[in-house]
């Protein structure tokens, strides 16, 4: 049976959802890894304000993204890296919210 899908992992510059500041992403096809992508992300404005709280947990400040393209500008990149694959996360929860607010607060329809 093949094991195929993306896995997902984002990370927030504060506890709003809609705050993604850094996407990873990895392809499986038939269990093994195929191929691998991370890039930091502008956060939203209204949303990027980074909290030391999240600093901590993931190292990534403001100076950071600064020169990082927005969400808008990486939407496109991030959907055409996932494909139609299922979307698998190690906390699909949070991971799928950041998607979907993000996604909502920038005006993008969410797949």
């Amino acid at each position: 049976m093949p094991l195929d899908f993306t896995a997902i992992d984002f990370e927030t510059a504060n506890s709003s959802p809609a705050s993604a500041c850094s996407v990873g992403l990895v392809r499986v096809r038939d269990g093994e890894v195929v191929a691998t992508a991370n890039w930091l992300i502008q956060p939203p404005p209204g949303h990027d304000e980074f909290q030391e709280w999240n600093v901590r947990i993931h190292g990534i400040r403001p100076e950071h993204v600064l020169s990082a393209a927005t969400w808008v500008d990486q939407f496109d990149r991030l959907c055409g890296f996932a494909g139609a694959d299922v979307l698998v996360a190690h906390n699909a929860g949070f991971d799928l919210n950041v998607l979907r607010r993000a996604t909502e607060v920038t005006g993008q329809i969410c797949p």
